[in-house]
């Protein structure tokens, strides 16, 4: 109990009043997931930085995943996170290795998840991720043919 009281009250200390997100990350908080998914719809349209529409795209990806355990929809977020923003943008990277994640251990797409973590240590070769997916790449090498 004193953990997720502990955990609450850090997530919420992240929440900055002036931030685009406030709304969002409020009614994510208060698991209202319509209203919140309205908001980062609304951001992503609207579009005045495409970094805000990349954070928004990856919020709700986190939204199918984590909360509604929807692999399909999760991972057709991050796909379109990963094909239509710069590599630079930290959301491409932590999708890159999401989406590889999902096909590799929810969906069985397991071909498709070896491409991602080899082009994942391509773009990002000093990540501390590496090690994360040298171990997955091990376990997928049993699929390779």
């Amino acid at each position: 109990f004193n953990y997720i009281n502990t955990q609450i009250i850090n997530v919420q200390k992240k929440i900055d009043e002036n931030d685009i997100f406030y709304e969002a990350n409020l009614l994510l908080l208060d698991k209202d997931y319509k209203g919140c998914m309205l908001i980062l719809k609304n951001i992503i349209d609207n579009n005045e930085s495409q970094h805000y529409a990349a954070k928004a795209e990856y919020m709700m990806a986190e939204i199918f995943l984590n909360d509604f355990d929807e692999y399909i929809l999760a991972a057709e977020y991050y796909n379109n996170i990963i094909s239509n923003y710069p590599i630079s943008y930290e959301e491409v990277k932590k999708s890159m290795f999401t989406l590889a994640y999902i096909y590799a251990n929810y969906l069985d797409y397991y071909s498709d998840a070896i491409l991602l973590y080899k082009n994942f240590k391509k773009n990002y070769p000093n990540d501390d991720l590496i090690n994360s997916i040298d171990y997955e790449l091990e376990i997928l090498s049993q699929f390779q043919k």
